[in-house]
C-alpha cells in the first residue's frame, strides 16, 4: 500500500490529498487505504492541498 508520509514511530500516517483525489474513485481509494490504515493500528492526518494553500495556519496549528 503506497501511503506519502508513514511516522512508524508515533504510528502516524500523512496523507496529501492533491486535486486528483477528488476525481472518480481516488476517493473511495483514499478511504479504503485510511480506513486499512486504522485496522492495522495507525492513524492518519488528512491535508487537502487546497485548503492548506488557503489557510496553511489552520492546518499546521
Amino acid at each position: 500500500m503506497y501511503l506519502d508520509v508513514y511516522f512508524e514511530e508515533y504510528g502516524l500516517v500523512v496523507e496529501i490529498d492533491g486535486a486528483g483525489h477528488l476525481w472518480g474513485l481516488s476517493g473511495a481509494a483514499d478511504a479504503l487505504r485510511a480506513n486499512q490504515v486504522v485496522i492495522d493500528g495507525d492513524r492518519v492526518l488528512r491535508i487537502n492541498v487546497i485548503g492548506w494553500r488557503l489557510d496553511q495556519e489552520a492546518f499546521m496549528d
